[in-house]
């Protein structure tokens, strides 16, 4: 991909997922299972770009990253590439020459962000349930190009290679009064203990039912 930059990388086996990105995101599939003479098998080119890969199985990856859109400058009279919303993808890498993707989701609005775009151990999983979850700012577009806040905390989604992505636990909130992140209580890890799941940040604890997300208790730290 030629003037492209690499956002992300993954290997398994004797095959790595490659993602680059410009305009479009190119999901590229390579043989390395001779590492001199690497091969591109397949490519998949979508909007947006992913900035995590992780494995769901031998056959699937997940991609967390962002959605773009095409913008026209009437000043310089070019299209130019802005980000948008967050994005999750369940890609299908079963047919090396002929990625696809499964499924996506579309994340809050224009300005939304989560720690797990560039450090995987904000990434929470639980094999029993097939959750996947991290923490996350929820923003949406204004006004030209304002972002209004919508809220923060965690979401946890239930992936599945047979039914794809699917939102479980929506643990995102907002005070009446705030109308900008609080660093505070900013999630930072989601982790589960037993039949409880705890969203993590600075200034407090929150828990919850593992299985259906019902709020538990709230440690304030002080």
């Amino acid at each position: 991909a030629p003037g492209e930059k690499v956002y992300s990388a993954r290997f398994m086996g004797d095959k790595a997922y490659v993602v680059t990105f410009k305009q479009v995101d190119p999901l590229f599939v390579i043989d390395v299972a001779d590492p001199t003479k690497p091969t591109v098998l397949g490519e998949l080119k979508i909007p947006g770009f992913s900035n995590y890969l992780h494995p769901l199985n031998e056959t699937h990856l997940i991609g967390i990253g962002y959605d773009t859109e095409q913008r026209y400058d009437e000043y310089s009279k070019s299209n130019f590439t802005v980000t948008t919303n967050m994005k999750m993808s369940l890609f299908d890498v079963s047919d090396f020459k002929n990625p696809k993707e499964q499924s996506a989701v579309k994340i809050g609005g224009k300005g939304s962000h989560s720690e797990v775009q560039y450090n995987p151990k904000a990434l929470f999983r639980n094999s029993r349930y097939n959750y996947y979850g991290f923490p996350v700012v929820l923003y949406e577009a204004g006004k030209g190009d304002d972002v209004v806040y919508q809220g923060q905390g965690a979401q946890i989604y239930e992936i599945t290679a047979e039914n794809g992505i699917a939102l479980k636990g929506n643990l995102v909130s907002k005070g009446q009064n705030d109308q900008y992140e609080d660093g505070k209580y900013l999630v930072q890890r989601v982790v589960y203990v037993n039949d409880a799941l705890y969203t993590i940040a600075r200034n407090e604890v929150k828990s919850y039912q593992l299985s259906d997300f019902k709020p538990l208790d709230t440690l304030t730290i002080k």
